[in-house]
């Protein structure tokens, strides 16, 4: 047997998808890490109380393997599922900023300037990359909602 015989005996039949998957994980970046984050929280506080997923399960009225989908940190829980966890465990997994905060045009304006002053310090504009602004400041940027970013 060839040393290339052996190789296609043990290479996956399956097309790989790891560039797919990479490019979902990029795309999504924004809200998995909240999502791990959460997940991180609710497996101390079952850990310190001493609750298995599948008890935990039953508090939310949910089977144990949508538990276990939870607990890997790749759901995108709705607030509904938030605050059913956020109930059962007595505790806070997310918070809401208070509406009254407001940035004022000059402050917009501030950052802007001082967005623009780190874009122009970038010595190689091919390392550059978009990175996404809050949505009150894309008005502000005459619609563009990026800022450049080494």
């Amino acid at each position: 047997m060839t040393n290339k015989d052996i190789l296609n005996k043990y290479l996956s039949k399956k097309k790989s998808t790891w560039r797919e998957d990479a490019q979902w994980r990029k795309e999504n970046d924004y809200w998995i890490e909240t999502s791990q984050r959460i997940a991180i929280k609710i497996l101390l506080e079952l850990r310190e109380r001493k609750i298995s997923k599948t008890e935990f399960a039953l508090v939310l009225g949910v089977s144990p393997q949508q538990v276990n989908t939870i607990l890997k940190g790749k759901e995108n829980l709705t607030i509904k599922t938030i605050i059913k966890i956020e109930i059962a465990l007595g505790i806070e997994l997310i918070s809401v900023v208070d509406s009254s905060f407001k940035l004022t045009s000059a402050e917009i304006a501030g950052r802007i300037e001082n967005a623009s002053k780190i874009t122009e310090r970038i010595s190689d504009k091919k390392e550059a990359i978009k990175v996404p602004l809050p949505v009150g400041l894309k008005t502000a940027i005459e619609g563009n909602s990026y800022a450049m970013a080494a």
